[in-house]
């Protein structure tokens, strides 16, 4: 029954192509757009690799973002609730980071006790730089949020 609907399905694709003089071999050539994006994304992704072995570095840049988020909020004196949302977001970013990748509870491990038993390093579930990136990238979003009133939504303390 597999071959049957996998050949009538061959069959009906090879029915709506248009093989004539023009064909490339089932290539489509890509537009202009999607290569300028396939670019932009690989020299984002340049960048972003080449700052992987600069730590400090890395973090001090994510901590003078996170000022400037926090000084234009103050400022504007709104977008609380993409701020909570932001807070949220990295508070669960940094569970994620500071949470081994396996449960020690549910594998019934123990800690070695002699110098025999097997170590096991802490392999933490989200990687620092995941960690840095995804904090980077929602700051990034949420400042960018600041610049549109329809996220501007009051928050009210009395429920």
């Amino acid at each position: 029954v597999c071959v049957l609907h996998l050949t009538a399905t061959m069959a009906q694709i090879g029915e709506e192509r248009d093989f004539g003089a023009e064909d490339e071999g089932g290539l489509e050539q890509p537009s202009a757009g999607a290569i300028f994006l396939h670019k932009l994304a690989m020299r984002y992704t340049t960048i972003k690799d080449s700052t992987a072995p600069h730590t400090a570095a890395r973090w001090i840049g994510t901590a003078v973002l996170f000022l400037i988020y926090c000084i234009r909020i103050y400022l504007l004196n709104g977008w609380y609730i993409v701020t909570y949302g932001l807070g949220i977001y990295i508070l669960n970013l940094g569970i994620g980071f500071l949470s081994p990748a396996a449960d020690p509870a549910a594998d019934d491990t123990v800690l070695p006790t002699a110098e025999s038993d097997e170590f096991k390093p802490f392999v933490r579930r989200l990687p620092e730089f995941k960690f840095w990136h995804s904090t980077t990238r929602a700051i990034v979003v949420a400042f960018v949020l600041t610049f549109f009133s329809a996220v501007n939504i009051p928050v009210f303390w009395p429920i």
